[in-house]
């Protein structure tokens, strides 16, 4: 969408995203040494070097578009 390559991801691949400002620097070092991450119990490859911030939103709040 903003010119951007498609992301292919493989069944042993992700994508690691954040939008929490606190730990994006530390979970970037942490990908400068490994980009591997385990989740419940099985091993995965991170694809991107850095954490993906782009479009990212969350309420502290109940939203309710029904009410």
């Amino acid at each position: 969408l903003k010119g951007e390559k498609e992301i292919t991801l493989n069944n042993n691949e992700v994508l690691f995203l954040s939008n929490n400002d606190r730990l994006v620097n530390s979970i970037n070092e942490r990908l400068k040494n490994s980009n591997k991450m385990n989740i419940k119990e099985k091993e995965y490859l991170v694809k991107n070097a850095k954490v993906i911030q782009e479009n990212l939103y969350t309420s502290e709040g109940i939203t309710n578009f029904f009410a």
